[in-house]
């Protein structure tokens, strides 16, 4: 075992850690050997890098993350020049109004936003920051998803509230048009670049985890909602959140493509917060993306069907429809109710 090349035992640890096979790293540090000591040594070498651009200021501000200490310390970060980017295994952008409204997302501990010291955080160029993130290679072999969505795991273009009168300096569109390899997006209240988020949707890989607020949808053309729904692919904890209405022809798609992953889908159709919900309006859902033929329905409350171990989860309420698939409730999709 010794005679095996360090960089290779180093790949073999960023491949085991980033499929979430953390049990496996940790049988690696017990093996008495060189390849103990690497794997034992990896988690504190590997990092997330973290980009805050503030569109009004013209600034970037970067920082590592520690991928295994941050379950332990929220503000454990590494500066820039101290980073060793054979070891950045992801990266997260976050778009900004300006530095005043800057807060920071901890996922981990639910949705919640924290201040933290910018002692760490580093100023860069936005040169600078393209060669990072072109720099910055998912671990996992190419051509194969992840095995589930995670936040810690993922490149996340975070768009929220962005005016285009804020980004002075074009970041924001010349980020959108650069194929980079973003694998989650948020694209919340930012009306203005509806060509450059088409232009991303049309040129992006696929994406486990994708949010669009209604007011961006609103101003984008029809076909980007068959885009998204293109790019999806429904993954353990993966999430789509479409805050419009769809076709029943595009709905059909996305139940089908869901229905054809590795997952359990599963329906249960909740009416406690949407009045207007009955049975028909149920029926004729599932009647029209012909499913309601094939399986048994049963509604007390909320609807539940089952076919050969195959499940679905449906729920309405507040005016939106949510549906997860899974045994353990492992992927979501949700939109306003189409009918």
């Amino acid at each position: 075992m010794d005679t095996v090349p360090a960089v290779f035992m180093e790949k073999v640890c960023l491949l085991a850690f980033d499929s979430q096979s953390t049990g496996f790293l940790d049988e690696m540090k017990k093996i008495p050997s060189n390849f103990g000591r690497i794997a034992a040594a990896m988690p504190e070498k590997m990092h997330k890098l973290l980009v805050k651009v503030y569109l009004k200021d013209g600034k970037i501000s970067v920082v590592g993350a520690d991928v295994v200490n941050q379950r332990r310390n929220l503000f454990s970060r590494t500066p820039l020049d101290k980073l060793n980017l054979n070891f950045v295994t992801h990266f997260r952008v976050e778009l900004h109004s300006s530095f005043e409204n800057d807060y920071d997302y901890y996922g981990p501990l639910g949705d919640i936003y924290l201040k933290e010291p910018r002692d760490a955080w580093r100023d860069v160029t936005f040169d600078h920051l393209l060669r990072l993130l072109r720099a910055i290679r998912p671990t996992r072999r190419q051509g194969m998803h992840p095995f589930r969505y995670d936040p810690k795991f993922c490149n996340h273009l975070e768009g929220y509230y962005i005016e285009p009168e804020d980004d002075k300096f074009d970041f924001c569109r010349r980020l959108l048009t650069l194929q980079l390899p973003f694998d989650s997006v948020n694209f919340g209240d930012s009306p203005g670049f509806n060509h450059e988020i088409e232009e991303f949707l049309k040129t992006s890989g696929p994406l486990y985890n994708i949010t669009v607020n209604n007011w961006v949808l609103s101003k984008l053309a029809p076909r980007c909602i068959d885009l998204i729904i293109d790019k999806f692919v429904p993954i353990y904890m993966g999430r789509l959140s479409l805050d419009t209405r769809l076709e029943r022809k595009q709905l059909e798609r996305l139940i089908v493509k869901c229905s054809m992953s590795d997952e359990d889908p599963v329906l249960d159709a909740g009416r406690e917060e949407f009045d207007d919900v009955d049975d028909s309006t149920v029926k004729m859902l599932v009647d029209d993306v012909d499913l309601y033929r094939r399986r048994k329905w049963k509604l007390k409350g909320t609807l539940n069907g089952q076919e050969m171990g195959a499940m679905w989860n449906l729920s309405f309420g507040s005016g939106r429809l949510e549906w997860k698939w899974g045994p353990d409730w492992d992927g979501t999709i949700v939109f306003p109710f189409p009918y």
